[in-house]
């Protein structure tokens, strides 16, 4: 890992992800305004590389020409990349795994279920919370919805008393690791939006 690089990482917080201790792993990953530049960060547990894709290969300009493979800063599988750019062009991560005595080495293309906002806003929060909120059953749950032009799946949840929950599934091998929920404030409430998990799935 580059020095520049290494100094930019927040290894508390890093070590909080890689232990699924975290309740707010936005904070972190995804996409983050570094001065001129844009720190990526995403966490693959078991993965040997990370490259992050472009989906519209030099619309935005010279930094967006080419993929961008991304520095190991965890050996669990904790990756980084500072783009030369203040802002991010659509992507997708192009993420490889070895081979192991459960499976065959393979490839996979997602999104990045960390680079969305809320969809739960305050006034949301602030209404559920004393009761009044009678169609909350909008948000919380799982929404197959369309979000800043990834096909995916927003999940939200109700639980005051959790340290931390995740989302599992078909979609991510039941790896409670891999996406980790953000929690919104007081209110108990977590959500993430999932690229790629659709209806159907387990």
């Amino acid at each position: 890992m580059t020095n520049k690089l290494y100094k930019l990482m927040n290894w508390a917080k890093i070590e909080e992800i890689t232990y699924s201790e975290c309740d707010n792993p936005h904070e972190l990953l995804g996409p983050h305004k570094q001065g001129s530049k844009m720190l990526v960060q995403a966490f693959f547990p078991g993965a040997e590389k990370v490259t992050i894709h472009w989906k519209k290969t030099g619309q935005v300009g010279e930094a967006f020409l080419a993929d961008v493979p991304m520095e190991l800063a965890d050996e669990e599988g904790y990756f980084a990349a500072l783009i030369n750019a203040g802002k991010m062009a659509p992507y997708e991560y192009l993420v490889e795994y070895g081979k192991t005595e459960e499976r065959e080495a393979h490839r996979m293309i997602c999104g990045d279920a960390y680079r969305h906002v809320p969809q739960i806003t305050k006034e949301d929060m602030d209404r559920f919370a004393v009761g009044v909120h009678y169609t909350i059953y909008e948000k919380l749950g799982a929404h197959p919805m369309e979000l800043d032009g990834d096909n995916g799946t927003y999940f939200a949840v109700w639980a005051p008393n959790a340290m931390r929950v995740s989302v599992v599934g078909d979609f991510n091998e039941w790896d409670g690791r891999i996406h980790q929920m953000r929690r919104l404030g007081d209110s108990g409430i977590f959500e993430l939006f999932i690229p790629g998990a659709e209806a159907g799935d387990c």
